[in-house]
């Protein structure tokens, strides 16, 4: 949530907007992610594409990064378990790259400087880092 969002939440609970605030959920970051010798600039480029067209009012694709070890799709969600369903049927049906891995950010503080991430796929991932690939499944 940008700072601007967060200021005007504030200001329409203490004008008695209560509800307005109390019903407002953050989005919820979901990330996707492949070591960097996994995608060529091609692949990157088609994954974007097929986030951003299939993305529907599942999520919001919001960006991609390349750190020195993995390549990072974010995604923003409402409800992380459709939204993560639908990724794992397009990895399912072909359309992505082998080698993805999923994680949900679970803890972060207001400033959204502080991130901790579950792991979530594939089903015997046991750590996830956002900067290194660390141990691959398929290692």
């Amino acid at each position: 949530m940008t700072v601007r969002r967060r200021a005007l939440l504030l200001l329409a609970a203490s004008a008695g907007a209560s509800s307005l605030a109390a019903d407002y959920r953050d989005p919820i970051q979901i990330v996707l992610q492949w070591r960097n010798d996994a995608l060529g600039t091609s692949d990157t480029h088609r994954i974007s594409t097929i986030l951003e067209q299939t993305a529907g009012r599942l999520y919001q694709f919001e960006r991609h990064d390349i750190s020195a070890g993995t390549i990072n799709f974010f995604l923003m969600a409402q409800d992380t378990e459709p939204a993560i369903r639908h990724v794992i049927r397009l990895y399912n049906e072909g359309r992505f790259v082998p080698g993805l891995r999923i994680a949900v950010a679970e803890n972060y503080n207001f400033l959204r400087t502080d991130w901790t991430y579950r792991p979530v796929f594939p089903p015997d991932l046991k750590t996830f880092n956002l900067l290194e690939p660390g141990h691959w499944p398929s290692d």
